[in-house]
């Protein structure tokens, strides 16, 4: 992870108390929720996950913004953020942001979008991630 030691306590804290929120909405009975809506989301070769990250954020973040319950830009701003999932892993806290603000975003949807099978699998895609991140935080430690 980036960012120098002391900082480790508040990352600590900031991903336990996001994972306990996110174990909330996960406790909610899931609805149609398709397994892996997204099977070809893997990052395509040869793509630049900073790219990527810089469209989604530019480009596909926006129009989820202005209209959050748009099918059309919702379901590419989530295609396009399970295709980072990987680069998320890593110690660029940035990618882990992007998952942090698609949260947020879910969290706001009434219950039955965010048990639409693809907002489910992103929010039980963001639960690995910060399963990943947390058991990285205490490795470090």
């Amino acid at each position: 992870m980036t960012g120098g030691a002391s900082l480790r306590p508040l990352l600590d804290a900031a991903l336990r108390r996001r994972r306990g929120d996110l174990e909330d909405l996960l406790d909610e009975p899931s609805g149609a929720a398709a397994r892996d809506p997204f099977a070809d989301a893997a990052l395509p070769k040869g793509e630049d996950p900073e790219e990527m990250l810089r469209r989604l954020m530019v480009v596909l973040w926006p129009p989820v913004r202005r209209a959050p319950l748009d099918g059309a830009a919702r379901d590419a701003f989530l295609a396009q953020l399970a295709r980072l999932e990987s680069a998320s892993r890593g110690p660029d806290l940035r990618f882990l942001d992007a998952w942090n603000l698609a949260y947020e975003a879910i969290a706001s949807w009434p219950q039955p979008f965010r048990e639409e099978g693809a907002a489910r699998w992103i929010l039980e895609r963001y639960a690995s991630i910060l399963d990943h991140h947390l058991a990285a935080q205490a490795g470090a430690a």
